[in-house]
């Protein structure tokens, strides 16, 4: 069930989580993950993976995953490893890009095997770091990649986000729970937000493994500028960003565009979550983009 936010009607707070897809287990990087699917009866083009951002999972797809497999697919929406219901690795230091990357081309090569067709990839803020590492260590995995709200390296421009580390880490004695408190006190509450959609922000957060949240902090705040390398693998990319996101700024986002070969698709009235704050948007930008690369290779193949 979804409930709209009148203060941005396009938002979707997804209060009931279950009422969308399919949930399921694979594997990947050696662990158990948790998925969200949809499918339809019998897809007729290559499936896509979906990966979420820093503190996220697979429920921020809750409101695309259906609409994206009506056109055909079968959508896969992951918990990085560590993250909610997803098993992670003991150590912080495990939870670097780079191995979160080779859990996401597991995933990637299952979805293959599967359907006999490359999934197209789709990271959402850290996601789209993560799922940079894995396009970079293994290009001929996925069909085509999207940066959803994310960036060319770490979004810790002026240090901020490093005070805030050690604001949270002092509380991390007291666990995941103690963490939510401190951030809690630290952005306030947004009233706006359904109590049961508070509820569940709060319960993925605590689930999740103390290890992967620090390392996956640890990872962001220390990622370089690997825009580059991206563009020389030849893999078809877009950048999306909604229209009023500023967590990377706007500037290096419309530039990493650009050094990528095309330019940044804004997602009307969305913030730093397209999916949910306008889903009907993102789903026809993810549509069409794909369609493109997929006319592209039947062309190719002639």
């Amino acid at each position: 069930m979804g409930v709209v936010d009148p203060a941005m009607p396009h938002r979707t707070w997804r209060v009931d989580h279950g009422d969308a897809g399919v949930r399921r287990r694979r594997q990947g990087g050696g662990l158990d993950l948790a998925t969200l699917e949809a499918s339809p009866a019998e897809p007729t083009r290559p499936p896509a993976l979906l990966v979420p951002g820093f503190t996220g999972s697979k429920e921020d797809w809750s409101a695309v995953v259906e609409p994206l497999a009506a056109t055909g697919r079968r959508i896969v929406a992951i918990d990085l490893p560590g993250q909610f219901e997803s098993a992670g690795w003991p150590d912080r230091a495990d939870h670097g890009f780079a191995r979160l990357g080779v859990a996401v081309r597991d995933v990637a090569a299952g979805l293959t095997a599967e359907t006999g067709h490359r999934p197209h990839l789709v990271g959402h803020s850290l996601g789209g770091l993560v799922g940079r590492a894995a396009v970079l260590d293994d290009p001929g995995a996925v069909a085509s990649f999207v940066l959803l709200d994310s960036g060319p390296r770490s979004p810790d421009r002026d240090g901020a986000r490093a005070v805030r580390r050690k604001e949270v880490a002092s509380a991390a004695g007291g666990g995941m729970a103690a963490i939510h408190a401190r951030l809690r006190a630290l952005d306030g509450v947004d009233e706006r937000m359904p109590e049961a959609e508070r509820d569940h922000l709060r319960d993925r957060f605590v689930a999740s493994s103390m290890a992967a949240y620090l390392g996956m902090f640890d990872a962001l705040l220390a990622e370089p500028d690997r825009v580059a390398p991206l563009a020389a693998t030849g893999v078809p990319t877009c950048v999306v960003r909604g229209e009023h996101d500023r967590v990377f700024s706007v500037e290096e986002v419309d530039d990493m565009a650009t050094r990528l070969g095309g330019r940044t698709v804004v997602v009307p009235l969305a913030d730093h979550s397209p999916a949910l704050e306008h889903p009907a948007a993102t789903v026809a930008v993810l549509a069409a983009f794909w369609e493109g690369v997929e006319a592209g290779d039947r062309r190719r193949a002639r």
